[in-house]
């Protein structure tokens, strides 16, 4: 049975490898692509039907490597080469992916360049459009050209730093961005790994396994350098932190997680309840609040202030919320706007999303005491609900928000952010693909069908299974499951 396990195991890494190397980095090698400006999947494929098949199949490949791979870490994680393997095998992915083109967004060009704009021109991102600077030689490769950074302080100030270490060479710069987001993935399992260890050890290696080895996370991380790992490793501190019972230090490392990229911020109010109710004294909870306030109090300004220079910080990040693209609030925007106003449509849609956010929303914090089991629950299904209802815009990569998250978490959950994160790859093959293939039909009812083709593609799979049997699933399991609640504290 051992020799079994680690054979299949080994064959499962060195398959996976041979399509992240022979499919991702050899078909689209970042060194021949990245001098040309506004690449994407479609582009370079020609959006052929053909290459839509195999961009699907690899990627369905790698889905059922992993499954496997799970499965395994499951059953044999006493097994030292079986432990090896699964912590070895991603670091060679994510370095295989550093090399392979951004196929899925560009969004790392524009971390490069308002990097360079802040440390060449002395020029804050947060205040200052990129069309400032069109001469700069890196400025055609951007897709955001006349719109302010959306994310915070911290990442402003590190992305700078990168600039500063990787000099004006472009193509050191992605990688660095790129390193960046790989690395932050392999912490994130790491951090996963560290958290579950403390009070399910024999579920330490798969925790590591659902987030080290997924697919989906792996592309959008180590191949197109996406920052929303970054935060999502900080949550992931703060929930450690939280574990611990330092309560205020878990606030603090939440905050600056909001201060990279803004979603992270949703979960504050989660912490701060937990918190509250976790302290059992008055002068401790009186405490914890002077603690967390006066330190957000320092925080902001001391990282705000330099950068701001009379407009508003959060002006594109308010402006990447009118986007509707794929999620179901587009859908039931694009029908109704066949019958009313397009901006009344819209602002109706947006009220009714976030008033079932707001009741969804309170009724976990309800739920929410001093536990961290109940903040785990809590937070995932929170980090659901947002993607779900009030992600007008929705993203393949912002999985990554939830699939760490839910290896923390039952395993229907680990099931569920799984089946999304594969489902999530359909918005690739119609917005990349089938689009081209039939452009009036996609175009109907002023993009009604095409986003209703991609929302349906991407929410169904996740959805039919917690339809039908994930929350009966949790529930059974909860009973049976220990607490994520260790029995001593730091």
């Amino acid at each position: 049975m051992t020799l079994f396990v680690s054979a299949a195991l080994l064959a499962s890494a060195l398959s996976s490898a041979a399509i992240y190397w022979l499919y991702f980095a050899g078909a689209f090698p970042l060194t021949r692509y990245f001098a040309t400006p506004l690449l994407d999947l479609g582009k370079l494929t020609g959006h052929g039907q053909e290459a839509a098949v195999v961009f699907m199949a690899a990627n369905t490949a790698l889905f059922l490597l992993y499954g496997l791979v799970v499965a395994l870490a499951r059953q044999a994680q006493d097994q030292p080469v079986v432990r090896w393997l699964i912590v070895a095998a991603p670091l060679v992915y994510v370095l295989i992916l550093l090399f392979a083109f951004p196929i899925g967004a560009i969004d790392v060009y524009d971390y490069a360049f308002h990097a360079k704009m802040l440390g060449q021109y002395h020029a804050s991102p947060l205040a200052h459009l990129p069309s400032e600077f069109a001469a700069d030689p890196w400025f055609n490769y951007i897709a955001w050209k006349d719109a302010t950074s959306p994310y915070g302080p911290v990442w402003v100030y590190l992305s700078a730093s990168i600039y500063w270490l990787a000099g004006a060479d472009l193509l050191r710069n992605l990688l660095a961005f790129k390193l960046l987001a790989g690395s932050s993935l392999l912490a994130c399992a790491g951090l996963v790994c560290l958290i579950v260890r403390r009070v399910r050890p024999r579920d330490a290696l798969a925790a590591f396994a659902l987030v080290a080895w997924n697919p989906l996370l792996l592309g959008e991380m180590a191949m197109n350098g996406h920052n929303d790992v970054l935060m999502t490793a900080l949550v992931l501190v703060a929930l450690w932190r939280f574990q611990a019972r330092q309560y205020a230090l878990s606030i603090l490392v939440l905050v600056v997680a909001a201060l990279v990229k803004a979603p992270a911020a949703v979960l504050l109010p989660v912490l701060v309840t937990a918190s509250l109710r976790g302290l059992p004294a008055r002068r401790e909870r009186a405490q914890f609040v002077w603690q967390t306030l006066g330190g957000t109090l320092i925080v902001l300004p001391v990282l705000y202030l330099p950068l701001l220079g009379g407009t508003n910080p959060l002006a594109s990040l308010i402006a990447h919320s009118d986007l509707f693209t794929t999620s179901p609030a587009a859908v039931v925007w694009h029908a109704l706007a066949l019958r009313l106003d397009a901006d009344n449509a819209k602002e109706l849609v947006r009220l009714g999303a976030l008033g079932l956010f707001g009741v969804l929303y309170l009724w976990q914090l309800w739920r929410t005491d001093g536990s961290f089991t109940s903040v785990v629950r809590a937070v995932v299904n929170i980090v659901l609900l947002m993607l779900t209802l009030i992600t007008f815009w929705f993203q393949p990569w912002y999985l990554v928000w939830l699939a760490p998250l839910a290896a923390l978490s039952a395993r229907s959950d680990q099931t569920l952010a799984a089946l999304f994160s594969w489902s999530a790859l359909w918005g690739y093959f119609i917005f990349d693909f089938a689009w081209l293939w039939n452009v009036d039909f996609f175009n109907q009812g002023d993009s009604l069908v095409l986003n209703a083709s991609a929302m349906l593609l991407i929410f169904t799979p996740p959805a039919l299974y917690w339809l039908y049997g994930a929350r009966n699933e949790r529930a059974g399991q909860s009973e049976r499951t220990p607490t994520l609640q260790p029995a001593l504290h730091n």
